[in-house]
């Protein structure tokens, strides 16, 4: 076995023969779980950990709203210690697209729904360079050295992205076909080969073609217009259901500038949150028409 050293990137590869070929492993010390990648548990956190803010917020909302201290105050406990972990969890993976994507979600929660949230914000920012791990403080001091660099080829792979666009406008390149499309049309040099355009609106536009995408933002709208429809609603699973889901989008959506987050694990867990959106809409549509 050899061993190589990248300092700038902080990154170690494990050189092994096997079968007549040599494979290379790449060694980071970041947390991936029981998910094979780093990106994979992060994306799962974009996803679980909005939801579980939305409820932790939702208990405090009602109280304000009856004018009356929360009275579970045991599950608020345990809510906060779940939080704690995930977002320790969401902090280890290193992925800069999952913090980013969670970090939009806290905010959107804190100015829409509870302010206070933005002092615990301000305060995290302030006492994380004491608190935080060398991993972490590496992974922001290589984004500090090399602000372009540290988004690896991404670039390159939106460019060729948009001249595939370009090219097959209406009916995109194909289903899992990006990967061998990409290797046709990169230019010299760049040796990764992405199975994904680590971005969800222009791998759909290139390989479903853009009417997909615009029906998946039709999609988006639909399923914003079923969340925004439970603000009003007074009973805690829904208002959770609410502010836990819309964050979740919001991050889920940002996280998806970056890297492909409707794939695999996390495409399971999205949709299945998205069901539940829709059966509590429907469900209260249901009992308001017998009702009436």
């Amino acid at each position: 076995d050899w061993l190589i050293v990248d300092k700038h990137q902080n990154r170690k590869y494990a050189v092994r023969k096997s079968e007549g070929q040599l494979k290379i492993y790449m060694i980071e010390p970041r947390l991936a779980g029981t998910f094979k990648m780093p990106n994979d548990l992060g994306a799962y956190l974009v996803i679980a950990l909005p939801m579980a803010i939305g409820y932790f917020v939702a208990s405090f909302g009602l109280s304000e709203r009856s004018g009356r201290a929360p009275q579970n105050w045991k599950f608020i406990a345990i809510l906060g210690i779940c939080l704690c972990a995930m977002g320790a969890n969401l902090v280890l993976t290193l992925t800069r697209a999952a913090w980013i994507g969670v970090f939009a979600a806290t905010l959107y929660i804190a100015i829409y729904s509870q302010r206070k949230l933005l002092w615990g914000l301000l305060a995290i920012a302030l006492l994380s360079p004491f608190l935080m791990p060398q991993a972490v403080k590496d992974r922001f001091e290589v984004m500090r050295q090399r602000p372009s660099g540290f988004m690896s080829e991404r670039p390159q792979w939106w460019k060729t992205s948009t001249q595939l666009i370009a090219k097959y406008p209406i009916t995109g390149i194909g289903l899992g076909r990006f990967r061998h499309e990409y290797q046709l049309h990169a230019p010299a040099g760049f040796h990764h080969k992405p199975y994904h355009a680590h971005n969800i609106y222009l791998h759909i536009a290139v390989e479903q073609g853009i009417p997909s995408l615009i029906l998946f933002l039709g999609i988006l709208f639909l399923i914003f217009r079923r969340l925004f429809a439970l603000r009003k609603r007074d009973d805690f699973w829904s208002l959770g259901l609410f502010i836990g889901g819309s964050g979740f989008l919001i991050s889920a959506l940002v996280y998806g500038l970056a890297d492909q987050i409707l794939h695999q694990r996390p495409l399971l867990i999205f949709w299945c949150l998205i069901g539940l959106v829709f059966y509590v809409s429907d469900l209260d549509n249901s009992s308001a028409e017998q009702a009436s």
